[in-house]
């Protein structure tokens, strides 16, 4: 099991809304999403990913591509993890 803690911070000068995180394991074939948030001005939160990885998964280092957006903004981020 994958626990991912994601930190999101709102640093411009205006709220943001109907945020979601996305985040997958692409060579796993396996995704997850919170529900839609919002984020206001000056702000940050934190929101907890977890993955249950697959006992087939190969041995070696894997890479977590994680997708903070909504309809007006996307940002991309990688995380990598190994499976030994």
């Amino acid at each position: 099991m994958i626990l991912q803690n994601q930190d999101v911070y709102n640093h411009g000068n205006e709220n943001i809304e109907d945020l979601k995180i996305t985040a997958f394991i692409d060579t796993l074939g396996i995704w997850k999403k919170t529900r839609k948030f919002d984020l206001k001005k000056g702000k940050e939160t934190t929101k907890l990913i977890d993955f249950i990885i697959p006992y087939y998964a190969p041995k070696g280092r894997h890479y977590i591509r994680i997708v903070v957006s909504n309809d007006h903004i996307r940002r991309v981020i990688y995380r990598d993890f190994d499976v030994i």
